[in-house]
């Protein structure tokens, strides 16, 4: 799905996967879980390693601000609202 910036265009896409084999380039030395994994990855491929950890189950998301697989969820559907995270009563957000 390209995305158009500023300066250039950002690929985004949906990396799909069940963690049932060892994936030493993204979860290097964690023995497979068996879950399965949906996370958003851009151009240059950058995905959220907190998000990855959250999907397979090695982070609990309440102790960090990370969404898991609903933050995929936002780049298959514009219409999902995005940056959940952020509260209005927040200082520096926008009302």
């Amino acid at each position: 799905m390209p995305r158009q910036s500023a300066r250039w265009p950002i690929d985004e896409m949906i990396r799909s996967f069940t963690h049932d084999i060892p994936t030493p380039t993204s979860l290097a030395g964690v023995a497979p879980t068996g879950r399965a994994v949906m996370l958003p990855a851009y151009e240059p491929i950058y995905w959220d390693q907190a998000c990855l950890l959250v999907v397979v189950g090695l982070l609990d998301k309440a102790l960090l601000p990370v969404t898991g697989v609903d933050q995929a969820r936002t780049v298959l559907d514009k219409g999902l609202p995005a940056n959940t995270l952020l509260k209005a009563d927040q200082p520096g957000v926008p009302a």
